[in-house]
């Protein structure tokens, strides 16, 4: 590539965009490396898919705002062949590509990189500019081409800028004003020029203030995009961990719909679907302690867990069931408190066949409910139930229990949780809003009056009110709506514009609420209606809010990327455009941040780590390591991350390697409890694989 001599030109910066009016995966994130206070950052790369090789159906580029009809993503345009980012204004005379630097909270460096090239298309005149703006404002300058008329070839552009310029750019951010890095292609006639950028690199160094806050957040971990973990993590970075893990291997049917805590912190309530074979609902309600202890099911109790650990009385049912449905491949009948679900052959339209259900524990709770699972040619995984229907009695069966199935395939998720202020109730949504008794409740009963398509529950921490979403699929009626408890649908606060993901969070004291639309988040205020703007992220998705126990922060989740990486953010409400990544290993999603601090438990942590395993090895050869804790008694739950990712073994105390190159490689694995984190690396040097030919023994006679 060429040095190019560059002018700085002062030029129009384009509107970037308009906040919403009132109605009725990311560079090198600020990780914490430490504990709360000041941490440094050195060389932070900012820019979020510099090198576009990220982009969506449409060669949008991820991370990027592009203007100009015709800018897109080219997936061969950079100069070694792959994908560089191709602006272009086939209809108009200028196009602009930016995106906004999320900051530390204060810069004392920063570098400009990228690489460029104008290319004609029908001929003309053409200008390229590059900048470091505000909203309003040119902070510095990096580029101007001034008229260009032929192919200028690839340059490369690499700038640090001024003291002056780094002064400017902290200025803007302390006053909280967004920065922005901005290029702009102007041309005369339009569909003169096509301008080309790759590689585009804003590093920073200086430093990032990690508050000290009340509380932990809980929230859902993922493994390939699917759940599979409840952890939780404190505010600034430290004591993650894992609480509870899905069983199933097949992580593609996981369910863990949402964590949300209790509001003394003394529990965590999530839902998930490994035990849908035993319950009216596809998914149930569970509660486990903050440290991972004292599993148990709330809607629809007992666990599977607690009925196979024995203490109940047990009895039987027996009866009919009649078809009044037709044909089905799949159907079992459970019985509320069964140890097992019974599959039972009901033949055709018509029929009636008998069923027996044995080991039935009496729960004491009167009239157990009973469901049908089934499956069809058309249907799959339908649930159909009837609430109240036999007193199981201990030591005997009951005869005689005659049931009709009807064909009713229901699906019955526990999603969007929110507490009772006191503790004493849990809001689910079960196709339509539902409370349930915090120390269990089969079934459940209204929450309030509602619209079938009603979820994203918030259960006001101060009085009866209830904020939900209404996804109608209709502009006049869908929305964030206000109600109260056992009331109706209630006023529609903010009209969503059918955006994919809208979900409200209280401020403490219930004056107002945060909320996301897709690619913003948003704050209403209840005495006056006004909302504001927090954030805004472009083609990125954030939702998932919830707000810190003093009101002042935010964590959220956001998504971005082609692969749909997931992220916890926290953002400082009084001054927005100060945020900072709490996890960055793209699977983590659905944060609760507590009222406040868990209580304390005793607490036995880990003093040291050690990888045992083989020093020397050979080329595309499996090799087994293994991490030991001391001291053996330290509190569980116990993590395991190896890094980097093994063949197999993630998240256990032994992972499988295999190394395709030759020279030393290094593994470390973190191991972590209530206690904190312990590291230890290894090192294996591997040599090529030792290739041997065997040739036939031939004996000449002599």
């Amino acid at each position: 590539m060429k040095a190019l001599r560059f002018v700085m030109w002062v030029f129009l910066v384009m509107a970037l965009f308009q906040p919403l009016s009132a109605v009725g995966g990311q560079g090198d994130d600020f990780l914490p490396t430490q504990p709360f206070g000041a941490q440094p950052v050195l060389n932070k790369e900012l820019v979020r898919n510099g090198a576009f090789n990220q982009y969506d159906s449409y060669n949008k580029p991820v991370s990027w705002v592009t203007t100009g009809t015709g800018s897109a993503v080219d997936p061969a345009g950079s100069h070694d062949g792959g994908p560089a980012m191709a602006m272009e204004a086939i209809m108009e005379t200028r196009a602009d590509l930016y995106q906004e630097l999320r900051l530390p909270t204060e810069t004392t460096a920063a570098t400009f990189s990228f690489d460029f090239r104008l290319l004609p298309t029908y001929g003309g005149a053409a200008q390229l500019a590059a900048s470091i703006s505000t909203y309003s404002t040119v902070i510095t300058n990096v580029l101007d081409t001034g008229a260009v008329y032929a192919d200028t070839g690839w340059y490369s552009i690499n700038v640090t800028l001024s003291a002056a310029d780094v002064a400017a750019i902290q200025s803007a951010h302390a006053a909280g004003q967004a920065v922005y890095v901005i290029f702009n292609l102007l041309q005369n006639p339009a569909n003169a020029f096509r301008a080309y950028v790759d590689n585009v690199a804003f590093k920073v160094s200086g430093t990032m203030d990690i508050p000290n806050l009340v509380g932990s957040i809980a929230y859902v971990g993922l493994e390939n995009g699917h759940p599979k973990t409840v952890k939780r993590i404190n505010p600034d970075g430290s004591g993650n961990r894992t609480l509870w893990t899905h069983p199933s291997a097949i992580t593609l049917t996981n369910a863990i719909h949402d964590a949300a805590w209790k509001p003394d912190a003394s529990e965590v309530a999530f839902s998930s679907n490994h035990e849908s074979a035993y319950s009216a609902f596809h998914s149930d309600v569970y509660g486990i302690g903050p440290e991972g202890e004292g599993l148990r099911r709330i809607t629809n109790p007992p666990s599977k867990a607690e009925l196979d650990a024995g203490g109940y009385q047990w009895g039987g049912v027996s009866g009919t069931i009649h078809n009044n449905y037709g044909s089905v491949t799949i159907f079992q009948i459970y019985i509320e408190g069964a140890q097992d679900a019974v599959s039972v052959n009901v033949g055709n339209y018509g029929d009636t066949v008998a069923y027996t259900v044995p080991n039935v524990a009496d729960l004491g709770v009167g009239l157990h409910y009973v469901v049908f699972t089934w499956a069809d040619g058309g249907h799959a995984n339908c649930k159909e139930y009837a609430a109240a229907v036999v007193d199981v009695q201990p030591g005997q069966t009951v005869n005689n229990v005659d049931l009709s199935f009807s064909g009713t395939c229901g699906t019955y998720n526990s999603d969007s949780i929110s507490w009772k202020r006191d503790g004493t109730e849990v809001g689910v949504d079960v196709i339509t809003p539902r409370k349930f008794a915090a120390a269990g409740q089969a079934i459940g009963t209204d929450l309030f009056s509602s619209p079938t398509l009603a979820d994203e529950l918030a259960w006001s921490p101060v009085d009866t009110q209830i904020l939900y979403r209404s996804h109608t699929f209709d502009f006049a009626t869908s929305g964030i709506y206000l109600t109260t408890e056992g009331g109706g649908a209630g006023t529609r606060l903010i009209n969503e514009h059918n955006a994919l993901w809208a979900t409200p969070a209280w401020l403490p004291d219930a004056s107002g609420f945060v909320f996301s639309l897709d690619h913003y988040l948003y704050e209403y205020t209840l005495a006056s209606s006004q909302v504001i703007t927090l954030a805004y992220f472009y083609n990125d998705y954030v939702f998932n809010p919830s707000v810190s126990p003093d009101g002042n922060y935010v964590v959220f989740e956001w998504q971005t990327g082609a692969t749909l990486a997931h992220d916890l953010w926290i953002l400082d409400r009084r001054n927005p455009v100060e945020m900072w990544a709490l996890t960055s290993d793209g699977q983590s999603s659905n944060p609760d941040w507590s009222r406040q601090n868990p209580p304390s438990a005793s607490c036995t942590g880990l003093t040291a780590v050690a990888i045992s395993g083989p020093t020397t090895g050979f080329t595309n050869t499996t090799m087994s390591f293994t991490a030991a804790f001391t001291p053996a008694d330290a509190t569980q739950p116990i993590t395991y991350t190896w890094t980097p990712a093994p063949l197999s073994g993630q998240s256990t105390a032994s992972a499988s390697y295999t190394w395709a190159n030759t020279g030393d490689q290094t593994i470390q694995v973190n191991v972590e409890n209530c206690g904190g984190l312990r590291s230890d690396t290894h090192t294996v040097t591997i040599v090529a694989t030792t290739q041997y030919i065997y040739l036939p023994l031939v004996i000449r006679n002599a």
